[in-house]
């Protein structure tokens, strides 16, 4: 259950740009990965809140 939290905050579809690029596919560039997603200390705090 652990992984698939982790793995949610992730969006799979940039990474596997990325991926494919490392991979050495024709006409895929590097792109940027930035992350959407709030940092664990932030989801803690949203999770906190919510509990009060």
């Amino acid at each position: 259950m652990e992984t698939i939290t982790l793995m949610s905050r992730y969006d799979l579809e940039e990474l596997k740009k990325i991926a494919k690029y490392l991979a050495g596919f024709d006409g895929v560039e590097c792109p940027r990965y930035e992350r959407r997603t709030a940092t664990p200390r932030a989801m803690l705090e949203k999770f906190q809140n919510t509990q009060r």
